[in-house]
């Protein structure tokens, strides 16, 4: 059993709630974001903002929240509807 199967990979993941602000700094909602639980990071963050995430397997997509920017296997990119 390698750390590469897809039972594994889904294990990888999680949704949390974060809030969203506005221009003062003020909380105005929510949104789910997707993180990463091997490095603590939201998937689609860089150094230097948001990149699309790569997306592997059927269970990352299905984690995605609607909307969300994903490059797909192919390395196309594409938008979860």
């Amino acid at each position: 059993m390698g750390k590469s199967e897809e039972r594994n990979l889904s294990n990888n993941f999680m949704k949390r709630k974060v809030p969203t602000l506005d221009k003062e700094g003020l909380v105005v909602g929510e949104q789910e974001e997707l993180v990463d639980l091997r490095t603590g990071a939201p998937l689609g963050a860089s150094g230097t903002g948001n990149a699309p995430v790569k997306v592997t397997t059927p269970e990352q997509l299905n984690a995605l929240p609607a909307g969300s920017v994903y490059v797909g296997p192919d390395g196309k990119q594409y938008q979860k509807g």
